[in-house]
């Protein structure tokens, strides 16, 4: 029955278009600056943060204090999107000229 009535409420919401704002309250526990100019992506791969920049198209390899461990130039022009996949780093690239998505091995 109760199961009945959410659906019922959530079928009349979506049909008036209502939108439910669910403010869950969150507390910055840390914060660091990134490195290079603009920050785009972040993955985690359990040890270290990964992140891309934009407009120095590098990748940054952090520890989880923000230290700065490694870094790469990427083959292509504005990386933006990072992935762990438990082995390997995603990145996605979006430019005009070159959307790709490259599998990088960083266990180097």
């Amino acid at each position: 029955m109760i199961k009945k009535i959410f659906i019922y409420i959530f079928l009349l919401f979506s049909f008036l278009s209502v939108s439910i704002n669910i403010n869950i309250p969150a507390e910055v526990i840390e914060s660091f600056d990134a490195p290079g100019y603009e920050p785009a992506g972040l993955a985690f791969d359990g040890k270290y943060l990964w992140v891309a920049d934009l407009s120095e198209d590098k990748i940054y390899k952090l520890d989880i204090s923000g230290n700065v461990i490694d870094s790469f130039d990427t083959p292509g022009n504005l990386p933006r999107d990072l992935a762990w996949d438990g082995q390997y780093l995603w990145v996605a690239y979006n430019a005009e000229e070159d959307s790709i998505i490259y599998k990088y091995d960083v266990s180097q």
